[in-house]
C-alpha cells in the first residue's frame, strides 16, 4: 500500500553484539524493583521497566516484549536510540553507587528474543485522518489511530518514510531492518504512506478535508539545521546533508576525504563523526567550544566514539573555514551565568590553531521545519493547546514540529497522545 521507491521487506531485526542470555539474565537480577519506579516515571512512554526485567528474570522473554509493547508501538527502534542514559537509566537508583541497571540493553535482549501478538486490523470504517510527516510522531499517531479503527494517509515530503529515524541516525545505531519492520507492521494494518508529497498552507490543508479527510495531525518535525556563520563555510556540510547521504547514498561519500572535522558537541555531531570513519575517513576530528563534562552527547556515544578514533579537540572555537581545515581559538572555561549552568568560555589570546580536514560538517542543532498557514510561537514551533490543536478546527500538531518531543520516546509519546485528542474530536463531530 505504500507508494515509494524504498521497498519495504519484512525483515527481522539484526542482532548486534546486544546481550546473551547469561548476560541478560545476570544483568536482571540487579534491579532492586524499588517502589518509587524511579525509572518508569522518567521514561515519556511510562514503560513498566521493573515488570519487563522481572520477566527477563523469569525467562519469560514475551511477556517482557508485550509488557513493553503496551505503551511503546516501536521497541525494535527504541531499544537503539532512546535516551536511555538521560532518562531511566538515570534515575535508576542503582547508579547512586555504581552503574545503573542496564534498561535499554535489556529492552533490547527482549526485542531480538521476545515474540508479540501483532495487533489486530480493525475494520477502518470510523474515518479518515490525514498526518503530514512519517518521523516518530507521525508513525505513532497512525499507528495509535489505525489500531482503534480510522483510516489513515501519511504524507512525507522526502522519497521515503521515517523521518529522522531514516536519514538522521546512522544505520550502525539504528538497521534498516528495525525501521522498516515497524513499517511493514503499518502496512499490514493498512496505512498508505505517500512519499515526495509535501502539503503546507492553508488551501492545502482545506484541500485534504475536501478529499474527505476528518481531521490532520501535523508532524513535520524539526528538519530545518542551523547553518555555521563562520568565514569560509559555504563548503561545510550540515550535519542531515552529510548523515542523510551517508545513510541512503553511501557510496557518494565513501573514500572521497581522508580526513573531516565535525563541528558540535551532541549526540548528533557524534554520530556524524563516527560516520565519517565509515565512509573511509583515516582521521576524523570532533571539535568542541567546551570541555568533556559540558558535551551534550551520550556518554556512551563519546566513548565508543574514542574507541573507534575519533579525535576530540576540546576547548576549541571555530574562527574561520580554511581550504586546509579549520582555524580554531584555544579557549579556556570560566564561571557560569548561574547556578548550575554550564560554564562559559574564554579565548586565550595568541593560542590559535588549525585543525586540518578535507571536509567540515556543523552540527549545531535543529529548527523546526516551516509550515505555512498556520500560528507559530516565537521559537518557531507550531502554536498547539493542550489537546494539541491549532487554530485549524480539526487541524493537530505534535512531535518536534509543535515544540513537544526532545527524544525519539517524547515523540513517539506526542504522536500516541495527539492521536486519542483527534479520536474524541471525531466521535463528537459523529453525535453532532
Amino acid at each position: 500500500m505504500h507508494d515509494i521507491n524504498l521497498s519495504l521487506q519484512k525483515t527481522p531485526v539484526l542482532k548486534q553484539s546486544g546481550f546473551t542470555e547469561s548476560q541478560a539474565f545476570l544483568e536482571s537480577r540487579r534491579c532492586l524493583a524499588c517502589p518509587g519506579r524511579y525509572c518508569a516515571a522518567s521514561c515519556p512512554i511510562h514503560t513498566p521497566v521493573t515488570e519487563f526485567i522481572a520477566k527477563i528474570r523469569e525467562k519469560d522473554y514475551d511477556g517482557a516484549l508485550c509488557l513493553i509493547k503496551e505503551n511503546n508501538c516501536m521497541p525494535q527502534v527504541t531499544c537503539r536510540v532512546c535516551a536511555q542514559e538521560r532518562q531511566c537509566e538515570k534515575n535508576c537508583t542503582r547508579g547512586i553507587k555504581g552503574e545503573p541497571v542496564a534498561i535499554g540493553a535489556l529492552e533490547r535482549f527482549a526485542v531480538e528474543n521476545g515474540v508479540s501478538q501483532k495487533p489486530i486490523s480493525l475494520e477502518q470504517s470510523k474515518g479518515r485522518v490525514a498526518i503530514l510527516g512519517s518521523g516518530p510522531a507521525g508513525l505513532s499517531c497512525a499507528y495509535s489511530l489505525t489500531i482503534k479503527g480510522y483510516k489513515v494517509d501519511i504524507f512525507e515530503a522526502r522519497d521515503y518514510p521515517g523521518g529522522v529515524l531514516a536519514w538522521g541516525i546512522p544505520d550502525f545505531i539504528l538497521p534498516k531492518e528495525s525501521l522498516d519492520s515497524f513499517l511493514s507492521e503499518l502496512d499490514d494494518l493498512g496505512v498508505t504512506i505517500h512519499c515526495g508529497k509535501k502539503i503546507s498552507g492553508d488551501q492545502n490543508l482545506h484541500n485534504l478535508f475536501s478529499q474527505g479527510f476528518s481531521a490532520i495531525f501535523v508532524a513535520t518535525g524539526s528538519g530545518t539545521e542551523k547553518r555555521l556563520d563562520l568565514p569560509g563555510a559555504e563548503s561545510v556540510f550540515t550535519s542531515s546533508e552529510f548523515l542523510e547521504t551517508a545513510n541512503i547514498n553511501p557510496g557518494i561519500l565513501q573514500g572521497k576525504f581522508k580526513s573531516i572535522a565535525v563541528i558540535g558537541g551532541g549526540d548528533t555531531a557524534v554520530d556524524a563523526a563516527r560516520a565519517a570513519l565509515r565512509i573511509g575517513a583515516e582521521k576524523v576530528t570532533l571539535i568542541y567550544r567546551r570541555s568533556r563534562l559540558e558535551m551534550g552527547a551520550s556518554r556512551k556515544e563519546i566513548e565508543m566514539a574514542e574507541e573507534e578514533g575519533v579525535d576530540f579537540k576540546f576547548l576549541a572555537l571555530p574562527q574561520r573555514i580554511l581550504p586546509e581545515g579549520v582555524k580554531c581559538a584555544a579557549m579556556r572555561l570560566t564561571e557560569a551565568s548561574f547556578p548550575g549552568g554550564r560554564r562559559n568560555t574564554e579565548a586565550i589570546l595568541g593560542e590559535d590553531f588549525v585543525v586540518e580536514a578535507e571536509a567540515v560538517v556543523s552540527a549545531l542543532g535543529f529548527a523546526p521545519s516551516e509550515f505555512e498557514g498556520l500560528d507559530v510561537d516565537a521559537k518557531g514551533y507550531l502554536k498547539v493547546g493542550k489537546r494539541f490543536e491549532t487554530r485549524i478546527k480539526g487541524v493537530f500538531a505534535g512531535g518536534d514540529a509543535a515544540g513537544s518531543a526532545k527524544s525519539i520516546a517524547a515523540a513517539l509519546q506526542s504522536g500516541k497522545l495527539a492521536a486519542d485528542c483527534i479520536i474524541d474530536l471525531l466521535k463528537r463531530l459523529s453525535t453532532e
